[in-house]
């Protein structure tokens, strides 16, 4: 993937962005600082552009890459998986109050509630151990306070896994990773499909759109 597929991709889901000659950035607003992809001497360097209460602005340095190929995929990445945050996932929360995933009574039950209500298969939620035929999530608990999430891909074997998470924040993260993997699975890929880069990306892409 080149800026350019990079740029093209994100305005078909609604992001805009700027092209330039070694440049790729968010469109950005006044007065608000932006996410930028830029060519710096052999390097590329991806970060947040600092504008907001800035005398002289400056890009806030997160990662390098050696090729625009590397950069350029991680932009797409990132920048994807912060809209599919804001636009789908807080969405939900805010039009489907009586799903209270911030509250206590968010239990495993009305996680899957979540899922029925978002049309998600409830395969995405591996509970227990499988040998798998399609890509899900795991949770494996610790002990009585800790839980750790793990993403399983098509054969069910276990590609990532977080740090033991707090078992009172568990369901909201799990929920926010199903619903992501969903996403990436129903309606991101078609569309690298279509433009013949499914095969660029592989699990770990898949755990970085997390």
């Amino acid at each position: 993937m080149n800026m350019k597929q990079a740029a093209e991709l994100l305005s078909q889901e609604g992001i805009s962005t700027i092209l330039k000659p070694n440049v790729l950035q968010e469109e950005p607003r006044p007065y608000e600082s932006y996410y930028q992809l830029k060519k710096s001497e052999e390097k590329w360097l991806y970060g947040l552009f600092m504008v907001e209460r800035q005398n002289n602005p400056y890009l806030k340095v997160r990662k390098e890459f050696n090729t625009e190929e590397e950069g350029a995929k991680y932009f797409f990445i990132d920048r994807l998986s912060s809209h599919y945050f804001l636009k789908n996932i807080q969405e939900f929360i805010s039009q489907h109050p009586e799903v209270d995933i911030y509250s206590d009574t968010f239990d495993e039950e009305e996680l899957q509630r979540a899922m029925s209500l978002l049309s998600i298969p409830l395969y995405y939620l591996a509970i227990e151990e499988t040998k798998g035929k399609n890509k899900a999530i795991r949770l494996d608990k610790k002990d009585d306070n800790y839980t750790v999430i793990s993403f399983l891909n098509d054969e069910g074997e276990c590609v990532n896994s977080t740090l033991p998470i707090e078992n009172e924040s568990l369901l909201f993260f799990a929920f926010k990773t199903i619903y992501k993997l969903y996403l990436f699975e129903k309606r991101l890929s078609p569309l690298l499909e279509l433009h013949h880069l499914r095969d660029e990306f592989t699990d770990d892409d898949i755990v970085l759109f997390f």
